[in-house]
């Protein structure tokens, strides 16, 4: 499992298939309301990243349902993110120790760079993109500043990925 994350993840979602614990991904059908009328949906094909369901569970349970940095356990506004983005990484796409639960606040943050975490799972804020005058942003994001997150009980963030998300994403 923990050698090859894709072959894990494939074969488990063979399994839940077998087992029919995972639902066809339904595509529905939009008809024109009236000859002539304006187009504003299509039908087409979704693209849809396999095994992203298995990464969000184990980031899920690994983090106790809860955003590492502020503690929000709305399920709803909970994101399995990636240190390492996924279009950078095709290998460890699966593994949920590139993983991080965020809350849709603190994802964004993360993604574009506003935040990073150093080896010891300490946020730290970027100072040279901080916004002007923003309270908001000053009370839920650069509040975190200096502050550990909430460590998972498993599957610890490799620090090789926490180095490639300061190196190559934080706008430090």
């Amino acid at each position: 499992m923990h050698d090859n994350w894709d072959n894990f993840v494939e074969e488990s979602t063979i399994a839940r298939q077998s087992h029919g614990l995972i639902d066809e991904t339904e595509v529905s059908h939009i008809d024109e309301e009236e000859k002539g009328s304006r187009v504003t949906e299509r039908q087409g094909v979704r693209r849809q990243r396999v095994g992203q369901d298995f990464f969000r569970a184990a980031v899920m349970t690994a983090y106790n349902y809860r955003c590492c940095i502020s503690g929000l356990a709305e399920t709803e506004l909970l994101i399995a993110s990636h240190i390492v983005p996924w279009k950078d990484d095709e290998k460890n796409r699966m593994n949920p120790r590139n993983g991080l639960l965020l809350s849709v606040l603190h994802d964004k943050a993360f993604d574009r760079g506003f935040i990073t975490l150093d080896d010891n799972l300490v946020v730290h804020v970027s100072q040279n993109h901080l916004p002007a005058n923003d309270r908001f942003f000053s009370e839920t994001v650069a509040a975190y500043d200096g502050h550990p997150i909430a460590p998972p009980e498993k599957l610890r963030p490799a620090p090789e990925f926490l180095a490639y998300h300061r190196e190559h994403i934080f706008r430090g």
